[in-house]
Order: structure tokens, then sequence, then C-alpha cells
């Protein structure tokens, strides 16, 4: 008497069968990153600009740095530049993700725009100045 196996087992084994034939065939059509895209990451600044970012933003409000780490502050200036970089010349955008980025537990929905363009041009006189 022969056994057949139940169809999702049978699929199972069609799938993962045909899953490690592919891999290595996907792993060679990888391509490199080209020097444009390389050039969009961002990289990190060195110690002396990320202080002096954090003291620029300590000058603009003690609260958005209160608690917490030059690099979680950090992090969130490279996520504005990308957004920067993502919405060329789109400021109201750009004020936007800064006053969801850029929050405290007194300004939890951001310092508002006053406060935010001086937030994106330090970040951008720091951070990227590129952009």
């Amino acid at each position: 008497m022969t056994r057949l196996l139940p169809l999702p087992l049978l699929a199972l084994f069609a799938v993962s069968g045909c899953a490690d034939q592919a891999a290595p065939a996907a792993a060679t059509d990888a391509k490199p990153i080209s020097p444009n895209e390389f050039a969009s990451l961002k990289a990190e600044p060195d110690q002396k600009y990320a202080d002096a970012y954090m003291a620029a933003l300590k000058t603009i409000s003690p609260e958005l740095v209160a608690g917490k780490t030059r690099d979680a502050m950090v992090d969130l200036a490279r996520d504005q530049c990308t957004t920067i970089e993502e919405f060329p010349g789109n400021e109201a955008k750009w004020l936007w993700w800064t006053n969801q980025r850029f929050t405290s537990a007194q300004h939890p929905k951001g310092f508002g725009e006053a406060t935010a363009k001086k937030i994106l041009a330090t970040v951008q006189k720091y951070i990227c100045p590129n952009y």
C-alpha cells in the first residue's frame, strides 16, 4: 500500500528544496553599493562635532538633551538628514519631522515651528552640512 503525503507537507518539501537551490544564485546576483549610494549614507560625526551638536541643542532648550545620550541624539539627527535628502526643498515636511523626532516630556509633540527651525539648522550645521 502506497502512502501519499498530505498536500501541505508536500508543498513544504517542494518550497524548502527550491530555497536551498535559489540561495547561492541570489547571493551571486547581489550588486555592490555604488559610490552615489554610499555617499548618501550618513556617517557618524566625530566626537568634536557630536559634542558641539549637543551643546547647541542644549542652548536651544536644555529639555532637548535632558536624560538622552549623545548617540541617541545623533541618531535622531541622522534620521533628520535622511528626511532632508528624501524631501529636497520641502521645509514643511522637514519641520514636521523635526517636531516628531525632537520631543521632551513637557513637549511630547515637539517644540513648535520656531524651535524646530533652530533644531533643523543645528542638525544641518553639525551632522549633515551638505544638505
